[in-house]
């Protein structure tokens, strides 16, 4: 997984990608952060981990307000979001049901 930890680094450029907002103070966080990555090698869809404190802007251009969000786009739209406590099959199915691999 790609990890982004400044604003200015964030350019996804095309294609479709799973992004994590997460904070390192989150528990929960560490959990979903452990399955993505075991689910991107799995299903082979491009990842990438926002930290909300090292990334302010990012997070405040997603309207992100919670952690952990799992947030799909494709060519840069939003097309898939969701959050909370999380297993990883609940994860994978999230993945497959929004057409991210």
């Amino acid at each position: 997984m790609i990890s982004l930890h400044q604003d200015p680094d964030f350019d996804l450029g095309y294609g479709v990608f799973v992004i994590e907002f997460y904070a390192r103070w989150c528990g929960t966080c560490r959990n979903v952060t452990k399955y993505l990555c075991e689910l991107e090698k799995e299903m082979g869809f491009r990842g990438v981990l926002v930290d909300i404190e090292s990334s302010p802007l990012v997070s405040k251009s997603f309207c992100i307000q919670g952690v952990p969000i799992i947030v799909i786009t494709n060519d840069g739209v939003e097309i898939g979001r969701i959050g909370g406590s999380l297993t990883k099959a609940e994860i994978r199915q999230w993945i497959f049901d929004n057409n991210a691999i």
